[in-house]
C-alpha cells in the first residue's frame, strides 16, 4: 500500500514535474497547500472521456490506464504523471479517460481553488502557462516524429504490396 508523502517530498516531486519547474518554494507550498493527497480503489475511474476536468491530478505512486472513449488501452500512466492539466487550463473536453490499475497515490488540484490561487499570484499563473506552452510543444513534436515513422511505413508497404499484386483491384484502389 502506497505512503502519504510528507510537504518535503511532495515539493520535491512537484518541482521535477515540468508544470511546475519554474516555481519558487513558496509557490510550490501554496499548490502543495490547496492540494489532497489520497489513495485510489482499484478500477476507479479518475477521468472521464467527453468531459471537462475539474481538477489536476498528480499520479506520485501505482500506476494508471489510459483508455480510449470505447476502453482500449491506449497508454501505461506511472508516476509522476500531470493528468488533467489541458482542461483545468483551457476548459475543453478530455478525449480519453482515466483508470486505476490498482491502488495508486494520488496529489488533486481542484481547478477552483487553482483559479483562485492563480488571482492571487499571477506570475505563478504565467510561470506555469509558460511550461505549459513548452510541454504542448514537446507533444506535438513527438507525435509528428511518430507520423513520420508511420508514414515511412506505410509507404513501404505500398511499395510491397504493389510488387506482390501489382495488378490487384482492390489493392490499387487502396494504394
Amino acid at each position: 500500500m502506497p505512503e502519504l508523502f510528507d510537504d518535503s517530498r511532495l515539493a520535491q516531486v512537484l518541482l521535477d514535474i515540468s508544470l511546475f519547474d519554474n516555481l519558487d518554494h513558496n509557490q510550490v507550498r501554496s499548490v502543495i497547500e490547496i492540494c489532497n493527497q489520497r489513495l485510489t480503489n482499484p478500477g476507479e475511474v479518475l477521468c472521464e472521456s467527453k468531459t471537462i476536468d475539474e481538477q489536476l491530478i498528480v499520479l506520485l505512486d501505482g500506476s494508471l490506464r489510459l483508455e480510449s472513449i470505447d476502453g482500449k488501452l491506449l497508454d501505461e500512466l506511472i508516476p509522476t504523471r500531470v493528468i488533467g492539466e489541458m482542461g483545468v487550463f483551457t476548459g475543453q473536453t478530455r478525449s480519453s479517460r482515466v483508470v486505476a490499475e490498482g491502488e495508486a497515490l494520488i496529489l488533486e488540484l481542484q481547478a477552483d481553488d487553482f483559479q483562485d490561487l492563480l488571482e492571487d499570484d499571477p506570475q505563478l499563473g504565467h510561470h506555469m502557462l509558460a511550461s505549459l506552452i513548452k510541454m504542448l510543444y514537446t507533444r506535438v513534436h513527438d507525435v509528428n516524429e511518430e507520423m513520420e515513422v508511420l508514414r515511412e511505413q506505410v509507404s513501404r508497404f505500398q511499395d510491397r504490396l504493389q510488387e506482390l499484386a501489382p495488378d490487384d483491384p482492390v489493392l490499387r484502389d487502396l494504394i
